[in-house]
């Protein structure tokens, strides 16, 4: 019998790939990972070639996709020295059935060296722990069919002048910064690109077990921001054009307003959690 072993972590910084990637391998009760000791273009080509599945990826910000028509479900991917990897991870709300039907039943027989194995809970057969270990979080935009997918540049000189002003860089579209919340607390806020029209600012309200928001928040009146579920977090978002490229100024004072904001929604799902 194969050992099993604890998967690394490897997201250090609070909202990147890899740090994200972490959550889901953790959270995930079930993660169906597909690897060859090949790099990834092979490995995804096998899969792919499998079930359609995946080409209906829609691909989001951080580098993760999402399955437009199975809800429930994210994928990441990795490779490295020792091959590369897909792993498809099983939220809670995730449709077993369709799961089976769609994803399961069609890669019982894989070709060109490779093999399908599960993670539960960040536990891994000890061969995947290591091939996982060595490699490196690659953005599904980096994969030849998603490659148009990939996020508009951070506008270059904003960049470096939000960088100056303290703020750290999670990814090359994607900011972070800590502000003050309610009384003594602080509150995490994001700032990158959306799309090629606009920017965001994010700040996270609460943990989620799904990849959808939950239906206690929807229709619920929060004026000019709106609700995204990205990996385990509900996130409040602003949406900002990205033309005229704005102020830092604008964003400072449009994120402390948001980030108060977000501390007060936070404090108050808290408060309902303990009911």
């Amino acid at each position: 019998m194969t050992e099993s072993m604890m998967l690394v972590k490897k997201g250090v910084v609070e909202g990147s790939l890899d740090n994200l990637a972490d959550d889901l391998f953790t959270m995930c009760g079930l993660t169906w990972v597909y690897t060859s000791a090949g790099p990834l273009e092979h490995t995804y080509a096998h899969l792919a070639a499998k079930t359609r599945l995946f080409a209906e990826t829609r691909v989001l910000a951080s580098g993760i996709g999402r399955f437009e028509e199975l809800a429930g479900l994210l994928w990441t991917a990795g490779e490295g020295p020792l091959g590369s990897y897909v792993a498809v991870h099983c939220m809670p709300d995730a449709d077993s059935h369709m799961l089976i039907d769609r994803l399961v039943m069609p890669t019982d027989r894989l070709e060109g060296g490779v093999t399908r194995d599960t993670v539960q809970l960040g536990e891994a057969q000890e061969a995947f722990a290591r091939l996982h270990s060595a490699a490196l979080t690659v953005p599904v935009w980096e994969i030849a069919p998603f490659r148009n997918a990939a996020p508009i540049a951070f506008p270059v000189a904003l960049r470096a002048e939000m960088l100056q002003a303290g703020w750290e860089a999670v990814s090359d579209v994607l900011l972070k910064s800590i502000v003050p919340g309610v009384a003594t607390r602080t509150q995490v806020l994001y700032f990158g690109t959306a799309d090629a029209d606009s920017c965001a600012l994010y700040s996270p309200i609460l943990q989620n077990d799904g990849e959808t928001v939950p239906e206690f928040l929807r229709g619920q009146d929060t004026g000019r921001y709106e609700f995204e579920a990205v990996g385990d977090k509900v996130f409040l978002r602003l949406t900002i054009p990205r033309y005229p490229v704005p102020p830092i100024e604008q964003i400072h004072a449009e994120g402390l307003v948001l980030a108060e904001y977000a501390d007060r929604c936070e404090a108050l799902f808290s408060e309902q959690d303990l009911l």
